[in-house]
């Protein structure tokens, strides 16, 4: 996940939970990359049941 995510509270515009992680962290990158100016950040995370969660951040709200 971009440091960025880690250091700041940002606010939190949709989260999904997925199953199948093939090759998820291209989507990651990819959209980060290209919403890069719309102040858009994307991460994902491992929960404890093995699924991974994907998180869209608004890079310029932060969260209150």
């Amino acid at each position: 996940m971009d440091e960025k995510v880690k250091d700041e509270k940002l606010k939190l515009l949709g989260k999904e939970s997925l199953k199948n992680f093939h090759d998820f962290y291209h989507i990651v990158d990819f959209l980060n990359k290209l919403l890069k100016d719309r102040n858009l950040i994307f991460g994902y995370t491992m929960e404890e049941d093995g699924s991974y969660a994907l998180s869209v951040y608004d890079a310029l709200a932060k969260e209150e």
